[in-house]
């Protein structure tokens, strides 16, 4: 009997019967502070809350705050990446690293737009590709990613999380193609940042557990392969083979 180990097999044996019930802890932990964080956002009485989700500026900002969410998405994405990258370098080939691997890349692309907000206006502006294109292509890039990796992603400890960040990536493009939503501004960036929230916490969380299983597999014992080579070479078979370390009864 085959026993699989690694970081392809299930984090911690078989798959938890309730995947959703699996990954209330960790929703929990992601998405209450993000929404008491928004919530108060929106009420506080020293800025506009428009500037602190506006994109995130290098020059000509108006203060420090200017652009704070955006920049705190960007430290998110730079999170999922580096800790995807370091745990598919470690990892075994097979699905779960290239299901990192994958992920690390998705995560650097949306890095890049987000910080040098490259849908709009750099590549619009300067490529003549509009922007609608340009978020039509990056998410090809994620249903890529989850459609031909959804093996692997099954198998991670707590997938409910990556589908509700998705489902907020969803709602985000839902309100940005719908011009003149009634607060559009709050909820597109809400659901934007919740959706980060949620993709860091997702592949953060699968390559602790992919550490976790590297950690966990056996050393294999220099004896026990030196033993299996004296027995191998044996002429005399396994009936008459001399024991590791032992001798022959006279």
């Amino acid at each position: 009997m085959t026993t699989t180990a690694g970081p392809d097999a299930v984090p911690g044996g078989s798959p938890p019967p309730g995947r959703l019930r699996a990954a209330l802890p960790l929703l929990a932990v992601v998405y209450v502070p993000t929404a008491l964080v928004l919530v108060a956002a929106r009420v506080q009485p020293w800025v506009v809350p428009s500037s602190l989700v506006a994109p995130l500026r290098f020059i000509g900002r108006e203060g420090w705050y200017e652009g704070l969410f955006s920049a705190v998405g960007v430290l998110l994405w730079a999170a999922a990446g580096v800790v995807t990258v370091l745990a598919a370098v470690r990892s075994a080939p097979g699905a779960r690293s290239r299901l990192l691997a994958g992920g690390a890349v998705v995560s650097g692309v949306l890095l890049l737009d987000d910080l040098f907000q490259l849908h709009k206006p750099v590549i619009p502006r300067h490529l003549g590709v509009p922007s609608a294109v340009v978020l039509l292509a990056e998410a090809m890039l994620v249903a890529a990613l989850v459609v031909g990796s959804r093996r692997a992603i099954g198998k991670t400890p707590r997938p409910a999380v990556l589908g509700v960040s998705l489902a907020f990536f969803a709602l985000w493009a839902s309100v940005k193609a719908l011009p003149g939503f009634g607060g559009t501004t709050a909820l597109e960036a809400g659901a934007k940042f919740a959706g980060v929230a949620g993709w860091a916490a997702y592949w953060v969380d699968t390559a602790l557990a992919t550490q976790r299983d590297i950690e966990c597999v056996p050393a294999r014992a220099p004896g026990n392969i030196a033993e299996r080579d004296v027995k191998r070479r044996s002429p005399r078979g396994s009936a008459g083979a001399v024991p590791f370390g032992g001798s022959h009864a006279e």
